[in-house]
């Protein structure tokens, strides 16, 4: 007899879990004064959000997290970056996915990033 708990989405089989990553660049001047200079160096800046849960709470990580039941992945991409940082309407391009066992402790996740490379010139705040 399995000991697995009972419900409509609980299975007796481990299985992996689908998050999103969004990578958002700009070049690394302050965003109001980049120049073509900046750019040309190749040096960027990404941004970085502070976790505030564990596990690694208080550390940097990329803004995302898990895509929700009958969630679009590129949706998922732009719901969880709007939710961390409050950025929205940015054009967002699949990266890559990742999927090797054992990369994100506890779970086996499959980790979809998707970088903007442009930030400044498609989002300004406000």
């Amino acid at each position: 007899m399995s000991n697995a708990p009972n419900g409509p989405y609980t299975y007796e089989w481990p299985r992996p879990m689908v998050t999103v990553d969004t990578l958002v660049f700009r070049p690394a001047a302050d965003a109001s004064t980049a120049s073509a200079t900046a750019e040309q160096d190749g040096a960027w800046e990404v941004l970085l959000i502070e976790r505030a849960r564990d596990p690694f709470a208080g550390s940097w990580a990329i803004p995302g997290g898990f895509v929700d039941r009958n969630e679009d992945l590129e949706d998922a991409a732009h719901r969880e970056l709007q939710e961390e940082t409050q950025l929205a309407g940015i054009h967002l391009e699949q990266l890559r996915a990742f999927g090797t066992p054992g990369r994100d402790p506890p779970h086996h996740h499959h980790r979809l990033r998707r970088p903007c490379p442009r930030w400044r010139d498609r989002h300004r705040s406000r």
